[in-house]
C-alpha cells in the first residue's frame, strides 16, 4: 500500500509539472474528466486515494500531513457524489475560463504536494 501511495505522489508531481509547463494540458485533464461518467470516476479515485493515505499515514514522516491530504481527498471525492455532474461542469467551465498564469500556479501546488506525498511516505 505504501508503493501505491508513492506512485500517487509520482503522478501528482508528473501532473504538476506538466500543468505548470503548459496550461493547456489542464484544460485537457478538464475534458477528459466532464466527459460521461468519468466525473464519476474521479470521485471513486479520490475515495480510494484519500483512504489510501489515511492507512498509509500512521508510517510517514509527516502523518498528520498525509492524513490531512487524505480527509480532504475523502470530502472531494462525496462531494463530487453528492454535487452533481451538472454543476461539477459548471466548475470545471470556470477553470477553463481562468488565465494560464492561474493554471501554472495550480500545477506549482500540485507538484509541492506530490512531492510532499513522496518525501513523506
Amino acid at each position: 500500500m505504501v508503493i501505491l501511495a508513492r506512485a500517487l505522489g509520482v503522478v501528482i508531481v508528473a501532473m504538476g509539472t506538466l500543468i505548470a509547463i503548459n496550461p493547456l494540458a489542464f484544460k485537457g485533464m478538464i475534458n477528459f474528466w466532464k466527459k460521461g461518467k468519468n466525473i464519476y470516476i474521479a470521485g471513486a479515485l479520490r475515495l480510494f486515494f484519500g483512504t489510501l493515505f489515511i492507512f498509509v499515514s500512521s508510517r510517514c514522516r509527516f502523518p498528520l500531513a498525509i492524513s490531512i491530504l487524505g480527509v480532504l481527498m475523502i470530502i472531494g471525492g462525496i462531494a463530487i457524489f453528492l454535487i452533481g455532474p451538472e454543476r461539477i461542469r459548471t466548475m470545471f467551465a470556470w477553470w477553463e475560463q481562468r488565465p494560464p498564469l492561474l493554471m501554472r500556479l495550480m500545477g506549482l501546488i500540485a507538484l509541492v504536494v506530490g512531492a510532499l506525498v513522496i518525501y513523506s511516505i
